[in-house]
């Protein structure tokens, strides 16, 4: 939906949109091509998370709320990409009701990806320790109890 409030531009490969770290100014709408998103290890190395595609949208909660990029974002190949600074951005929300739902069910949308993604980290975790013998959940020990 932001796609058709602004011409996208043509970014080459190996172009950082942002740094992991940075304040964040704008937002990234992918038109085409592939972004990947890497965080920073120990020892300074960069750690592929993901790879963000056409019709995403990279740093839209960081860009709203003012905080920093968790992560890095480098063109993987020549991208079409549209950025909207947060004052552009606010402004378009302010004039568009539409537009501004949009925005609110996306960012939803992308908290509810980042709970399921802990929550399955965790179920993942929890498998493993009682793989490992451990000691059975607070479930299990109050059954015990009884």
């Amino acid at each position: 939906m932001l796609a058709q409030f602004k011409k996208p531009l043509t970014r080459a490969r190996g172009t950082v949109l942002f740094r992991e770290g940075e304040t964040s100014s704008s937002c990234f709408v992918i038109g085409s091509g592939s972004v990947r998103l890497s965080i920073t290890a120990a020892a300074g190395k960069r750690v592929p998370v993901r790879a963000a595609e056409s019709g995403e949208i990279l740093g839209l909660g960081e860009t709203l709320s003012g905080q920093i990029y968790d992560v890095t974002a480098e063109t993987l190949e020549t991208c079409s990409i549209i950025e909207f600074n947060r004052d552009e951005l606010l402004q378009l929300m302010h004039q568009n009701q539409p537009l501004c739902d949009w925005i609110l069910a996306r960012l939803c949308k992308d908290l509810d990806m980042a709970y399921n993604a802990m929550r399955s980290l965790a179920a993942k975790r929890t498998r493993r320790r009682r793989g490992a013998g451990a000691t059975p959940g607070i479930a299990a020990e109050k059954a015990h109890r009884r």
